[in-house]
């Protein structure tokens, strides 16, 4: 069900072109009846599900931080504590940052972007007090939010499967005692995407509301916006990562 409902609030949130390139790319399965005649597809190595795993959190964790600092400069347009909840999550990533992290994708962080659900609603609502020497911070937040949903919506797609990989590699080193160093880094890795999977519909209808916010500003305001991306323009973790820091310096 969770998959379901962040799948369905990608869909809300992408552009046509970018909900219809999603499906097919980064491991997205295909409709292959000749697939299903071959029998199932082998599980993947212990070794293997780890670096699936450690790629899918990278994903999450793009999005994350893309979407904190875009919240960080909308809440910059506003009157201070004008948003508490959102304050909150800003300033726990400000400290993350001071120690060289980001902020950790745990049950704290799904909580936090729950908490601040009724603060965007709000926001939504009432938009037009924003500064209007700040209105440029909207243009820049809604690009950060594009690239955030296409991260978010690729991990979505592989969730599901990534964490059966795991479990598999906690099988496979009950058959082999030889791996139980693995154990530990296993267990992590899975409570981590425990609390993705909670997070993520969460999160993408949080990206949902402030980008429409950020876009109905650009219109008042006639601030031109970056175009939207398609998720074949990704090409690559590498190409995230360097599109993400772009948007970031």
């Amino acid at each position: 069900m969770k998959r379901i409902a962040a799948l369905l609030t990608l869909i809300f949130l992408a552009t046509p072109a970018q909900a219809q390139g999603l499906g097919g790319l980064f491991g997205g399965k295909k409709d292959d009846s000749s697939a299903s005649q071959k029998g199932a597809v082998k599980a993947p190595s212990m070794e293997d599900a780890l670096k699936q795993s450690a790629e899918l959190i990278t994903y999450v964790g793009i999005a994350t931080e893309l979407g904190i600092s875009a919240l960080d400069q909308i809440r910059q347009a506003y009157p201070p504590g004008r948003f508490p909840k959102i304050d909150v999550l800003c300033n726990r990533q400000a400290e993350a940052k001071k120690n060289g992290k980001n902020i950790d994708l745990d049950s704290e962080t799904s909580k936090s972007f729950s908490d601040i659900g009724p603060e965007i609603d709000s926001m939504e609502k009432e938009y037009k007090d924003y500064k209007k020497d700040k209105t440029a911070n909207f243009g820049k937040a809604y690009g950060k939010l594009g690239l955030a949903a296409l991260a978010d919506g690729v991990a979505t797609l592989r969730v599901q499967d990534t964490m059966k990989g795991l479990q598999g590699g906690l099988d496979e080193i009950a058959k082999n005692p030889f791996k139980i160093t693995q154990a530990g880094k296993l267990k992590a890795q899975i409570a981590t995407l425990a609390a993705i999977g909670t997070m993520l519909p969460v999160q993408l209808k949080c990206f949902q509301g402030v980008r429409g916010i950020s876009k109905s500003v650009a219109a008042a305001e006639k601030i031109k916006l970056s175009p939207d991306l398609k998720a074949e323009d990704l090409g690559s973790i590498e190409k995230l990562q360097a599109s993400s820091k772009e948007l970031l310096d």
